[in-house]
């Protein structure tokens, strides 16, 4: 019990650190990639932050995956390397043994896994596609960065300003070209804000001080206007009906449903935490299998069978939606096979362990 206790230790905590590091990298290129977007003002700035929690929250049952993937190959090649695995096996751990340890720490993790796909997913995936389209339609000349053109007002109008002031609440040397105008419309401004109608929520660009020019220069219908204060109402289009595709529904009306994609999501959401329970296995026992000093060989193969057995699954999802694969069986050929390489891998490694005997 104490050896099995340090096994599963070791690879909690190496899973652990792997997810962490993960979760870290996500974290810091997920919020370059918003706030680039915020800063040229096609995303609100105010939403980049629950953005980013949600897509992660959405992305982690991934990142959980690989994680004790790569905990369960790491832990095994470290104690080869340092003799501890041969240790092991002298004081009674079989390989069976160390299967059992794998084997209950992916258990518990594809719990965790299904209850992330059945439920929670679906819920953040259907907030983060709402909160992406809201700061989108919400984001206004507010969020423009000085020097970048932007559309706006629906895309009806094309927007540049030079420079900025009273910490960046007024954008200044405003240049606004008009799309809707059967003529060239053009408005200059020395400075614009936002103003927002706290009973209607209606958003309106201000400008002031400012000149516009209508028409063509130089023909009866050009017309120059001075003006010192101008309000343009800021369009935004409504986010259309999301709610029942099949990402976004709920796992309980899929399993009541017949519709191809429906079932077919309904499965995958089923076959992700038995992948997340059978892939530890196959990184164990590869690690197992491997000669002392080719570590890297072994690991290329192991992520190789990690990311063909998630492709597999992939390919028999978008073969359901097409009717080309009978719902009957769903992923099972793919569990299967990867099932028999766990179970030819450890037959391989017994028949070993015999001929050493013997």
């Amino acid at each position: 019990m104490i050896l099995h206790k340090h096994l599963l230790t070791e690879i909690v905590k190496t899973s652990s650190a792997i997810l962490i590091a993960l979760l870290a990298i996500f974290l810091s290129m997920r919020l370059a990639t918003y706030f680039a977007d915020a800063a040229s003002g096609s995303l609100a700035s105010q939403y980049v932050l629950e953005i980013v929690a949600l897509k992660m929250l959405v992305s982690i049952q991934d990142l959980v995956a690989i994680s004790i993937f790569l905990g369960s190959y790491t832990v095994i090649t470290s104690l080869q390397k340092h003799s501890e695995l041969v240790s092991m096996k002298a004081n009674g751990m079989s390989h069976l043994n160390i299967l059992s340890v794998v084997s209950k720490l992916s258990g518990i993790t594809a719990l965790i896994v299904a209850l992330m796909t059945c439920v929670i997913t679906p819920i953040a995936e259907l907030k983060l596609v709402e909160l992406k389209d809201l700061g989108k339609r919400t984001a206004t000349i507010a969020n423009v960065a000085p020097g970048v053109f932007k559309r706006f007002s629906g895309g009806d109008k094309i927007f540049f300003a030079q420079g900025e002031e009273n910490e960046k609440n007024f954008l200044t040397d405003v240049f606004v070209h008009d799309d809707t105008q059967p003529a060239d419309a053009v408005m200059l401004a020395k400075r614009s804000f936002i103003l927002n109608d706290p009973e209607t929520g209606q958003k309106s660009a201000i400008f002031e001080d400012g000149t516009s020019y209508q028409g063509a220069s130089g023909t009866l219908g050009y017309t120059i206007t001075d003006f010192k204060r101008y309000s343009v109402k800021i369009k935004s289009a409504g986010m259309a009906d999301v709610s029942r595709y099949p990402t976004f529904v709920a796992t309980a009306d899929l399993a009541r449903s017949k519709n191809a994609n429906y079932v077919a999501e309904l499965h995958w959401r089923l076959a992700l935490p038995l992948f997340v329970f059978i892939a530890p296995l196959i990184a164990l026992l590869i690690a197992l299998k491997q000669k002392s000093g080719s570590w890297y060989l072994g690991f290329a193969t192991a992520l190789g069978v990690y990311f063909s057995y998630l492709n597999a699954l992939g390919i028999f999802k978008a073969l359901m939606k097409k009717e080309e694969v009978s719902t009957f069986l769903a992923f099972a050929p793919v569990h299967l096979l990867f099932g028999t390489l766990i179970l030819l891998l450890y037959l391989d490694l017994e028949n070993r362990l015999r001929f050493k005997k013997n």
